[in-house]
């Protein structure tokens, strides 16, 4: 960065460079001046204004998010699988600025392998897989810049999906098609009459790999009339064994209570009923349920209802009413809290920031400290402090070689109106500031006394510091800056005048003159209330 250009010193050259410096008329331009305009323009500061000007609006300590933060690495995060989805989900992110949250999959659980599948300003994501799937997830947050922060984790968060139920039992029914126990629990008995046949045998046999193995078979098999039933085991020496029971129904009951038959566990046309059940961990492909009680349920795609009672929803997407104009719903809300709805009923609340694009309608009573208006007001009445300005002309004056030791000018006059019948208030008028010109001839003494008063008695005076001229006189312009007045309530109009008195004293052994002129200029009288009372 190289040294400041400004040059030292209080002569006019310096002086003059120094300001063509601060305007980028001079140098480089990085020491140029940045304005108020400059910062609102670019978006940096947000300007508020006041009475004397505009100022800057203090932004706040970040607890309203004024700033933006640098992501902070996203924490708990979670991977749960379904049939046919794979639900993720973590903590909302709590550093100023959020934007969304990517995330990235992978077949395996490299980094490397990984691409980035979405972008969601939610706290949740719901990935449609196929069922069967393996993935491994990742994800990191990023802010309003787009500057992305730190993935949660090195290697992936494994997700998987349940394969397909239908897929399963294809399978079992292959195993049972090939089991020496469902052979023979399903071949013929001499079906004479009724029977019953059990079948028990020890078989040594060479397995695959060309060793003797040993397996044990036992059966039981009844029939009557073409209908068979039977139950059967199978163990081999490899690990694996089998219970197999042929039946069209089948129950487990308690026999301890031969008053109640109720079944702990039957099967009947194919389905299994269970009274009751204790389950650590289960995989349901369609479940039907009169009643559901959990502590946890979740969802990878959605959930379904016409009712949803007591519920407190974190960090999702609300869609409202179908058929409207927000993403073909009526009222719509983000997961980043912006509300789109075409129609608001609302009895109570707090807005702040608010910005009304179109027509607004208030059928009661609007109440504000202050504000600003660009546009055009129409009211039959307004009752406060309203500033209303009507232009007047000051009264020309041309007064030369007068050695008047004081003399007064009428530089202008106003009427005000009475108070309407419903509005009995002081009100404050401000008289516009105007500039004199003034000569001297001689030494003398010179200073202006500028006075508003109303007729009712009320004034405020202004004396200018004095002006010494020398033998050889002297000339200049004398600023007469803004006065106001307080004009009482009552129904009676009232005359407000603006005079100008000078004063003049000779310092010399000859006599002295002045002479005075104030050029003829339209200007605006305020008053602090409607325009229509100034006359």
């Amino acid at each position: 960065m190289t040294k400041r250009e400004f040059r030292g010193g209080r002569s006019a050259q310096s002086n003059e460079e120094n300001i063509e410096i601060l305007t980028g008329q001079r140098g480089s331009g990085l020491d140029r001046a940045v304005t108020y305009r400059d910062l609102a323009s670019t978006g940096i500061a947000t300007l508020k204004k006041s009475g004397s000007g505009y100022t800057i609006q203090k932004q706040d300590d970040g607890s309203n998010s004024a700033g933006v933060g640098y992501p902070t690495t996203p924490a708990g995060f979670e991977v749960h699988g379904g049939f046919s989805s794979i639900m993720l989900r973590w903590d909302a992110p709590k550093y100023r600025g959020h934007a969304y949250t990517e995330v990235w999959r992978a077949t395996t659980e490299i980094f490397a392998d990984a691409s980035l599948i979405a972008t969601t300003p939610a706290t949740v994501y719901g990935d449609i897989v196929p069922t069967g799937s393996t993935f491994y997830y990742w994800i990191r947050h990023v802010n309003e810049k787009n500057k992305p922060g730190a993935f949660n984790a090195t290697l992936g968060t494994l997700g998987q999906t349940s394969p397909d139920i239908s897929d399963i039992i294809d399978d079992i029914g292959e195993q049972m098609r090939q089991s020496e126990l469902v052979q023979d629990l399903t071949s013929d008995i001499d079906k004479v009459g009724a029977r019953v046949d059990t079948t028990e045998q020890s078989i040594e046999y060479i397995n695959k790999n060309g060793t003797k193995a040993y397996k044990a078979l036992w059966s039981k098999k009844a029939s009557a009339s073409g209908i068979t039933a039977g139950i059967g085991l199978i163990a081999k020496s490899d690990g694996t064994s089998q219970v197999a029971i042929s039946a069209s129904q089948f129950f487990v009951f308690d026999p301890n209570k031969p008053g109640n038959l109720t079944p702990a566990l039957a099967i009947d046309k194919g389905k299994v009923i269970i009274p009751q059940a204790l389950i650590e961990s289960a995989t349901i492909q369609i479940i039907q349920a009169q009643e559901i009680t959990a502590d946890y349920v979740k969802a990878g795609i959605s959930i379904e209802t016409p009712t949803l009672t007591s519920a407190v929803i974190n960090g999702a997407e609300l869609n409202i009413g179908y058929g409207g104009p927000y993403n073909g719903y009526h009222t719509r809300i983000t997961a980043n809290g912006v509300i789109y709805t075409d129609y608001l009923i609302a009895s109570g609340g707090t807005l702040d920031n608010m910005t009304i694009n179109k027509d607004c309608k208030i059928y009661g009573t609007l109440y504000g400290v202050d504000g600003e208006f660009t546009g055009t007001i129409h009211a039959s009445q307004i009752i406060g402090d309203v500033v209303g300005a009507k232009g007047y002309t000051l009264n020309s004056i041309n007064d030369s070689g007068d050695d008047d030791t004081s003399k007064s000018f009428n530089v202008l006059g106003v009427n005000v109106a009475g108070n309407p019948a419903d509005d009995l208030s002081d009100r404050l008028l401000v008289m516009p500031p105007f500039t004199m010109h003034w000569s001297l001839t001689g030494r003398a003494r010179l200073y202006f006394v500028a006075t508003v008063s109303v007729s009712t008695g009320q004034k405020n005076v202004y004396s200018s510091r004095p002006i010494v001229s020398g033998e050889s006189g002297s000339h200049g312009t004398e600023f007469i800056p803004s006065l106001s007045v307080k004009i009482p309530a009552g129904a009676d109009s009232k005359l407000v005048t603006l005079t100008v008195t000078t004063h003049m004293t000779s310092l010399g052994a000859g006599n002295s003159f002045r002479t005075i002129t104030l050029q003829a200029a339209t200007v605006p009288v305020q008053i602090f209330r409607t325009s229509k009372q100034l006359s």
